[in-house]
């Protein structure tokens, strides 16, 4: 049996009509075969929306052409809410914006989609899960747990923020929810926004807490969360708005952080991890469960999960990788699987199950497209070579097999230093990452030097999806200094050989040059766009920042040297959601999906309207500018690809 399941929201790159409420993100396609996974990949990677709201309708067609089946070879579409909440939800929206015509179901909204792009109905085969649910099914099926407790926390989803079940061959049986007043995630969420930073921020908050002293705020912010016999709490937003504004205004995005912005971080992750300890103590306690799988967007809470760790509530613990909306694609059809009486999944699976890029001529034709911009060489002894220049202080693009499916770049899609020095991750920050200084990284690291390392605690887990802080020993801190956080804590990856031979071995051979057998690793991208999934996607990236060379599959890639004057070779495009607007006094670009606006001359918007007819450097109006004025245009352009808000096309489109 084949089953997609499906996560995502109903609007359109391209259509800026239907703007469909704020918690449909994270999209996601999954593919099943028989139950189990063989293709899963996020919306966002194709489209290059980070947090794409929009129906996944990308990712539904890539993975159809990795399996090779047609639509109509697909058994049932799983979606991940209920659709008589959706309904209800969509006639107030309607109602709200009568400019979008009369109220439709969302049946009929998911299935219009599919007939723009493939000519044909689904509307039969659709079938709708419970947010919370799906979640929970991401994280029992693929734990490997015969039995255990399942606590799924997020934002919201449905009418509930935090979702209990016990889990057994059975199926998941829920015990108790949290209504959304009292949501883990929108308690964080509040947090961050008075800190300055917005929706899919809360890491940053989680990355500054450390800095901050927890015990400052902490008993004032124990009066806004109250802790509630039978495993319950309470959150008082009146009471923690009040408190924020008490303790200081609202932070302006981009405003310099003070020590009491830190303190506040601290109190608020400290309140979380009491919060969520607190419930996992006492379900424990009530089910005598010993293991437990986490899933919801408060799972991504590293510090939390470590936390869970060293409390050795329970022997064994598993957090779903991808554990924020996107995972529901997979407990959807997991769900859905077993309804059918096919048999769940029984092992964990792992984080490779997205596109994947070309290999050997195929790929050389590819990068062949660049040429104006990079030169590629195809060292004998790649890992070694790629090994020297990271010692070196290099750092590096990697681009290896099939992309991850989850927030977290693992190997096949990562940026790569040299973990010991300490201005690296300064380095990183600074000139790739373009981010805040105080947001640490993680240390990939071979599988048996883990122990030597850090602090493992005797909680039974994997370590190989970044879900987890630990403490590294005070023996290696000043070795990683990269790596290691102001708290002494590392988020780490453990790299097995079995499962990722490339990566071990490009690490063991850093370690036979350096006597180190770790390296940092980040998500490849820059501050604007989701992590990269494609060889297009690659080079954009290494060729906007400041990377100083870029691996993909056998190739070493480098810069020529002038990129801007190079890219009088292409031709500029705008992205489907981007806009360009004519002003009383000039022109703008406009992001569909952020609060984006950007002025542009008049001569980049003869250029971005002026569509693909010919290279930009023998485009009338550019040909008739000024030397001076020609270098600013480039200078210009260069800046606007750098945030993803135009294009450029060799001989086939390549932003």
């Amino acid at each position: 049996m084949q089953i997609m399941g499906l996560a995502g929201g109903l609007n359109s790159p391209s259509d800026n009509r239907f703007q469909f409420p704020w918690f449909f993100h994270d999209g996601a396609a999954v593919l099943l075969t028989d139950g189990q996974p063989g293709f899963a990949v996020e919306e966002e990677r194709l489209n290059r929306i980070k947090h794409s709201t929009c129906f996944p309708i990308q990712a539904i067609t890539a993975a159809l052409d990795h399996a090779d089946l047609e639509l109509s070879e697909i058994d049932y579409f799983a979606y991940y809410f209920a659709e008589s909440y959706l309904d209800a939800v969509l006639s107030v929206y309607y109602h709200q914006h009568p400019e979008l015509g009369p109220a439709r179901p969302v049946r009929e909204l998911i299935d219009a989609h599919f007939q723009a792009r493939f000519g044909q109905s689904v509307s039969t085969r659709l079938r709708f899960i419970n947010h919370h649910l799906c979640h929970a099914a991401s994280a029992f099926y693929p734990s490997g747990f015969d039995r255990a407790l399942v606590l799924v926390a997020d934002g919201m989803g449905e009418h509930v923020s935090m979702s209990i079940y016990d889990a057994d061959a059975q199926g998941l049986h829920k015990l108790s929810s949290f209504d959304t007043y009292d949501s883990p995630g929108l308690f964080y969420l509040a947090v961050t926004e008075h800190l300055g930073y917005a929706l899919f921020d809360e890491y940053k908050l989680m990355g500054l807490a450390p800095y901050g002293d927890a015990t400052r705020w902490q008993h004032l912010f124990d009066e806004c969360c109250q802790l509630l016999p039978d495993g319950r709490y309470r959150v008082s937003r009146k009471a923690l708005t009040a408190l924020l504004n008490r303790l200081c205004p609202p932070r302006s995005a981009g405003a310099p952080l003070t020590q009491c912005h830190r303190d506040i971080a601290a109190a608020a992750q400290a309140t979380l991890e009491r919060m969520l300890l607190h419930v996992c103590r006492h379900w424990q306690h009530e089910t005598g469960h010993q293991a437990i799988a986490l899933a919801g967007g408060v799972a991504h809470n590293c510090t939390f999960n470590g936390r869970l760790l060293r409390e050795r509530l329970f022997k064994q613990v598993y957090v779903q990788p991808a554990a924020h909306d996107a995972g529901c694609a997979l407990g959807a059809a997991l769900h859905l699987a077993r309804e059918h009486h096919e048999a769940p999944l029984q092992r964990r699976i792992g984080p490779f199950l997205g596109t994947a890029i070309e290999r050997g001529a195929d790929l050389r034709r590819q990068l062949a497209r660049w040429d104006a911009l990079v030169t590629v060489s195809q060292p004998a002894a790649l890992l070694q070579t790629t090994a020297e220049r990271l010692a070196a202080g290099q750092t590096a693009g990697w681009v290896q097999g099939r992309s991850e499916f989850g927030p977290r770049a693992l190997g096949h899609r990562s940026i790569l230093a040299d973990p010991r020095p300490a201005t690296h991750r300064d380095k990183v920050n600074r000139i790739v990452k373009q981010r805040e200084g105080f947001r640490p990284f993680a240390p990939a690291v071979l599988e048996g030097s883990l122990t030597d390392l850090y602090d493992i605690p005797a909680t039974a887990t994997s370590y190989e999806a970044m879900t987890y802080t630990v403490a590294t020993r005070t023996s290696h801190g000043e070795q990683l200094a990269a790596v290691t956080h102001t708290d002494g804590s590392a988020r780490v990856q453990s790299v097995v050989r079995a499962e990722q031979p490339l990566f071990w071995s490009l690490i063991d051979t850093f370690r036979q040059l350096t006597g180190v057998p770790v390296l940092l690793n980040t998500s490849f991208n820059n501050h604007v766009e989701p992590i990269v999934d494609s060889v297009d996607d690659a080079l954009a990236c290494f060729l906007t920042t400041g990377l100083d060379f870029l691996v993909i599959g056998e190739f070493l890639i480098e810069k020529r040297g002038d990129t801007s004057r190079a890219l009088t070779h292409c031709r500029v495009r705008l992205p489907p959601f981007i806009q360009l607007n004519t002003l009383n006094d000039g022109f703008e670009l406009r992001h569909r999906y952020r609060r984006t606006r950007v002025r542009v001359s008049a001569i980049a918007a003869a250029l971005l309207g002026a569509g693909h007819a010919q290279a930009i450097g023998k485009q009338p109006a550019f040909t008739q500018l000024a030397r001076d004025q020609s270098a600013a245009v480039l200078t210009e352009l260069f800046g606007l690809w750098s945030e993803r808000l135009i294009c450029f096309d060799h001989e086939s489109p390549a932003c």
